[in-house]
């Protein structure tokens, strides 16, 4: 792996690209940082990754939660007598938009 040095041109053009103004003192500070940062991912793509399976997630679980099937312990319509209003045996609430 060959270092990239960011030239200043290199430098004011990803400043335009993200909007911000780079002053000229900043530009070498700014062009060490950026280098380091563009050669380590040149170092990350040079790691063989082919043979690794990509993850989706951070388990191998399929399914993480219980099914949903109703309790015994499950109080069904508990509550509902003291609601102001319903219809059908539903909870009816007054609309969100009108």
């Amino acid at each position: 792996m060959t270092a990239k040095t960011l030239t200043p041109e290199e430098i004011e053009h990803l400043g335009k690209l993200a909007k911000i103004a780079i002053s000229e003192g900043h530009h070498e500070k700014i062009a060490i940082e950026l280098t380091k940062i563009v050669n380590h991912v040149a170092q990350l793509q040079e790691v063989a990754t082919t043979s690794i399976n990509p993850i989706l997630a951070g388990t191998n679980l399929k399914n993480s939660f219980r099914a949903d099937t109703e309790r015994k312990d499950t109080l069904k319509r508990c509550g509902v007598e003291s609601f102001p209003k319903t219809h059908n045996g539903l909870l009816e609430v007054p609309p969100v938009f009108e």
